[in-house]
C-alpha cells in the first residue's frame, strides 16, 4: 500500500565564491595570512545568509555546494605551506557554531561541506546539522579528486541519515563520476541523495560540458530511484543547481551564474508505489524501487570490487595515481613555468 506524508521542502544555494582581494590571494605579491582568513570568515557569512534566507521559506533541508569556506582553495598553494590546515582547523568551529544556530532557530536541517579534521587528519566533510542545531551525522568524501590527496584523507564508507522526511545520503564533488557511491548509498537505505560540488568530474572543462554533471545526476536518480539535490557553486561557465525526483524528473534547475536558492516542493513516494506497472505486477511487488533492487544478482558483480580488474591489469598495469605531496608540488611547480597558451589546454 502506498503511504501517504506531507510534502518536502529541499533547497539548494546556487551561488559564487567571493573573488580574492588583492591581499587574499595567494599568487599576488601582496598576500598576506589574515586577508585569507578574512577572506574565509567572509564566504562563511554570505552563506550563513542563505541558510537563513532558507530558514525564511520553511525549507526541510538546504546544502550548500562544495567546501564553501574556500578553505580548501589554499591547499594546493605550495608557497604557504600548513596555511589550507590552519585554515581549516580555526574556521571549522566557527562556521559549525554559526550553523548550528541557523538551523535551531528556523527548525531546518543543513547539509553543511567544509573541510574538518576528526583525530587530527583533515577530510573533505559534509554535516548534516538537525532541526535543533546539532548534528546527525559526518559524511567524508570517499572518491578524492587528484588535487586533493596531498592533503586530504578520504573517508572509508557511505552513511545514511534517518531524519523527519526521509533517509539522507551524501555525496561529494568527485564521488559524482563512480556510480558505486549511489548504489551503496541507495542499498544502505538512502530516499533522497545530495552531490556537493565545485566541478562535474567528467573530461573537459565544466563550461565545454555544462550537460554532463546533469545527465550523470539524472541516470543516478533513475538507476536507483531516489531524488537528487545537486548543489553547485557558480565556476566558470559551467554552474547549475538541481532538484531531481526519483524518475529523473527536474522539479528546480537554476543553470547559469545567476545566484539564487533553489527550492522544490513535491508530495514524495519514495517507494515508488505502481502496481499497474506490467513489471511490477508480474513480480508480485507494488513498488517500483523494491523490484528493481530485488531483480540485482550481485553474486556475478565481483569484477566491481577487484582493485586490478581485467581491464586495469591489461593496460594500465604499471601505473599509479600521485598521492605524494613533493611530487605534487613538483608537478604544480612545472606547470607555473608554462606560458599562458601553453596553460590554456589544461582544465578541470
Amino acid at each position: 500500500m502506498k503511504t501517504t506524508m506531507k510534502t518536502v521542502k529541499l533547497a539548494a544555494i546556487h551561488a559564487k565564491y567571493l573573488e580574492y582581494s588583492t591581499a587574499a590571494n595567494p599568487y599576488g605579491d601582496c598576500f598576506t595570512e589574515d586577508a585569507a582568513f578574512a577572506h574565509v570568515r567572509a564566504n562563511v557569512d554570505m552563506t550563513i545568509g542563505w541558510m537563513v534566507e532558507a530558514g525564511k521559506n520553511k525549507v526541510d533541508l538546504v546544502c550548500t555546494n562544495e567546501d564553501f569556506t574556500t578553505a580548501g582553495t589554499y591547499g594546493r598553494c605550495f608557497d604557504y605551506p600548513g596555511l589550507s590546515i590552519n585554515l581549516s582547523k580555526q574556521i571549522e568551529p566557527e562556521a559549525a557554531e554559526k550553523i548550528s544556530a541557523v538551523a535551531k532557530e528556523y527548525g531546518i536541517y543543513i547539509a553543511a561541506n567544509f573541510y574538518r579534521f576528526d583525530r587530527d587528519v583533515m577530510y573533505n566533510t559534509t554535516t548534516l546539522f538537525g532541526r535543533d542545531g546539532n548534528e546527525v551525522g559526518r559524511y567524508r568524501k570517499v572518491h578524492l579528486a587528484d588535487a586533493e590527496r596531498p592533503f586530504a584523507a578520504p573517508g572509508d564508507d557511505f552513511p545514511v541519515f534517518e531524519t523527519d522526511f526521509g533517509n539522507v545520503g551524501i555525496s561529494i564533488c568527485y564521488d559524482m563520476i563512480f556510480p558505486e557511491t549511489y548504489r551503496c548509498l541507495t542499498l544502505n537505505g538512502a530516499d533522497i541523495i545530495v552531490l556537493q560540488t565545485q566541478g562535474w568530474g567528467a573530461q573537459g572543462n565544466s563550461w565545454d560540458i555544462p550537460y554532463s554533471g546533469e545527465a550523470m545526476m539524472k541516470v543516478r536518480a533513475i538507476e536507483n530511484g531516489v531524488y537528487m539535490v545537486v548543489a553547485k557553486n557558480l565556476f566558470g561557465e559551467g554552474g547549475k543547481s538541481l532538484i531531481l525526483d526519483n524518475s529523473g524528473n527536474t522539479l528546480a534547475e537554476a543553470p547559469g551564474l545567476e545566484e539564487q536558492l533553489l527550492i522544490a516542493e513535491f508530495e514524495p513516494d519514495y517507494e515508488m508505489y505502481d502496481p499497474y506497472n506490467y513489471d511490477n505486477y508480474f513480480g508480485n511487488v507494488h513498488g517500483t524501487k523494491a523490484r528493481q533492487l530485488l531483480g540485482r544478482m550481485p553474486g556475478i558483480y565481483g569484477v566491481m570490487t577487484e582493485m586490478k580488474p581485467p581491464i586495469v591489469a591489461s593496460r594500465w598495469a604499471g601505473e599509479k595515481l600521485c598521492e605524494d605531496l613533493a611530487e605534487h608540488e613538483a608537478q604544480v611547480r612545472q606547470l607555473e613555468d608554462l606560458s599562458k597558451e601553453e596553460l590554456a589546454k589544461y582544465h578541470w
